[in-house]
């Protein structure tokens, strides 16, 4: 007699075992892909958790941030932080305007976030020296110290530092803002790369052990050729060559740097889809594939994700919180299977219903009855939780491009493309059926489970009548003994020498929960079922 095992885990109604079509995963769990390199994180803009907003609001979006995220990044001018060098006359760094930032600093310490801080914008009076002791902003956010004041800007950032010495992570400005070129219809990554030597340096001098990264480009991609495109033979559209270039330039002639960073999202910038959006997501992968073709002997250099977006396509659900949440569920999952590191959600407060890009973490805090958990907080913490750096990432394959699986050793996580129920079979034991978008955490299969031959043994479990269901093949019935057991490992149900030929048990008289079926034959284990009474 073989030993077999076999899980099956319901929800809600019948599984059809004998004629139901699944999508086959396949997870092997003496495999490792990778182990990741993942910390999850979010970046704070304007409206993030501010002091001014409903007290219980406030404390419940603290407690929703504290769970979900790693990293926290705060700008040090914008994005919720006021200039804090406005009149460069004030050479004293005790007197400048620091309040807004300590603020945001104080909050991620509250909620035990590993800081970062960006280092952008700049005072405008590094870019506008006219308007020195005033602060514009609007358009002149975007624009960046001139050569002049480079030097300026790098004692800034040292001042920053200085003032949080137990901030230890820094991201060299954003998205080049500044430092585009109308003449060479290109970035000036050469004063970029200047500007960012001169602060790198000035970090360093305050604590060699700080954590510097750039150059922050945004990775863009066209769904047609164009004259400053390339082809990378992906299905999803054509790369801008130009923020290529920087990464190119940038590696080769920096001073040093403890991570890279980039800026990008699923979308093409011209608003057209040349594929599915959840494929789109394989832009993250190409995109991390790409840069470590260029690092070369740099191949321990973390690529970060300053700014991650997955959003929908015009021809996909709109206002949609399940087919948003799928959607950055599955990219999210490609990022971290593709080996990169930090991943910045930007603007993680969302609105009353919690849309922000295109999710936000919490709802806004403005009002009472918000700081409520969206559906992408549970996402971000089961990846937290589980996904996260340190963690061997298992071999799974997939028969469908419908669902999107990542494997440990202790959890699997499935999302569901479709507006439909999927039917999962993993490892042909493990069957569940997920729900239109659900994005879904279940516990790994115990590696002692091996296939079930359906030629000999049909199990089926109906978890409306709550009755399972056991069909011998065999030529000859045999006789057992089975047990039902509690998730205490109490006994709770047992029968003695029941023929299975035709066999029923009936667990309506069971409270929901999670239960243990034993098959006993001849005095030996002959199966086990893990049933989920709804």
């Amino acid at each position: 007699m073989k030993r077999f095992s076999l899980f099956i885990l319901l929800i809600s109604y019948i599984i059809p075992v004998f004629s139901q079509t699944y999508i086959d995963i396949v997870i092997n769990y003496e495999k490792t892909d990778l182990v990741s390199s993942y910390s999850a994180g979010i970046t704070h803009t304007q409206n993030s958790i501010n002091s001014w907003n409903n007290s219980e609001a406030i404390n419940d979006a603290k407690l929703l941030l504290k769970n979900s995220a790693d990293f926290q990044n705060q700008h040090i001018m914008g994005w919720g932080s006021l200039n804090p060098w406005p009149d460069s006359t004030v050479t004293n760094s005790a007197n400048w305007n620091w309040k807004s930032l300590d603020d945001r600093v104080s909050l991620i310490r509250e909620t035990n976030g590993k800081a970062v801080i960006t280092l952008c914008g700049c005072p405008t009076w590094m870019h506008t020296p006219a308007s020195n002791g005033m602060t514009e902003w609007g358009d002149a956010l975007e624009k960046a110290p001139t050569p002049v004041h480079f030097d300026d800007f790098a004692h800034l950032c040292a001042e920053v530092a200085r003032r949080y010495p137990d901030v230890m992570y820094f991201q060299v400005w954003n998205e080049l803002k500044g430092f585009w070129s109308l003449d060479l219809n290109r970035w000036r990554y050469e004063d970029y790369t200047i500007m960012y030597n001169m602060i790198y340096d000035s970090l360093k001098a305050v604590n060699p052990v700080i954590k510097v990264g750039g150059p922050y480009p945004v990775m863009s991609t066209y769904s047609v050729q164009k004259s400053y495109t390339i082809d990378l033979g992906v299905e999803y559209g054509f790369f801008d060559k130009r923020p290529l270039d920087v990464i190119i330039y940038w590696l080769e002639h920096k001073k040093g740097a403890d991570f890279l960073a980039v800026d990008g999202g699923i979308q093409n910038k011209d608003g057209i889809s040349n594929c599915d959006v959840f494929k789109a997501g394989d832009k993250f992968v190409d995109i991390v594939s790409w840069i470590r073709q260029q690092i070369n002997k740099e191949s321990l250099l973390d690529i970060w994700w300053s700014e991650w977006y997955a959003r929908p396509g015009t021809a996909d659900p709109q206002n949609n919180i399940a087919f948003d949440n799928a959607l950055m569920a599955s990219s999210l999952i490609k990022t971290i299977r593709a080996g990169s590191a930090t991943v910045l959600i930007w603007q993680p407060e969302g609105d009353n219903q919690g849309f922000s890009h295109p999710l936000g973490v919490w709802t806004s805090t403005v009002d009472p009855g918000g700081g409520k958990a969206t559906p992408l907080y549970y996402t971000l913490k089961n990846l937290k939780d589980n996904f996260s750096k340190g963690v061997e990432i298992v071999n799974s394959t997939i028969n469908s491009d419908d669902v999107t699986v990542i494997a440990s050793k202790a959890k699997i996580l499935l999302v569901n493309h479709k507006n439909i129920n999927s039917e999962i079979r993993i490892n042909n034991s493990l069957i569940l059926s997920l729900l239109p978008y659900e994005v879904k955490l279940i516990d790994a299969l115990p590696t002692k489970i091996q296939q079930l031959k359906e030629s000999e043994i049909k199990i089926n479990f109906n978890n409306t009548n709550r009755i399972l269901y056991l069909h011998n093949l065999r030529s000859e019935p045999e006789k057992i003994k089975y047990s039902i057991i509690n998730h205490s490992g109490s006994v709770i149900k047992s029968g003695q020498e029941v023929a299975i030929s035709e066999h029923s048990i009936n667990l309506s008289m069971l409270p929901s929960g999670i239960y243990i079926y034993q098959v006993f034959y001849m005095n030996n284990l002959y199966s086990d079922l893990i049933i989920s009474l709804r």
